[in-house]
């Protein structure tokens, strides 16, 4: 069974976009398609990277108003 993107754990999350990333470098190694693949999923694994990071700062965004409030 595979977990979901958005239910890995953020280190689970940067390892898969470090593995991912070190094999679509090797595109020339790999069939077409399976390069297409394999860059569509590292899109969507950078995407859920970014969402993170947006979650992230605007809690402590809201946490900072809070407290200077």
């Amino acid at each position: 069974m595979v977990t979901p993107i958005g239910q890995l754990t953020t280190s689970e999350l940067n390892g898969l976009v470090e593995h991912a990333s070190a094999l679509a470098a090797m595109r020339q190694a790999l069939p077409g398609d399976l390069f297409v693949k394999l860059d569509t999923y590292l899109c969507d694994l950078r995407a859920e990277q970014e969402d993170r990071a947006s979650v992230d700062l605007e809690s402590r965004r809201a946490a900072k108003a809070h407290h200077d409030g």
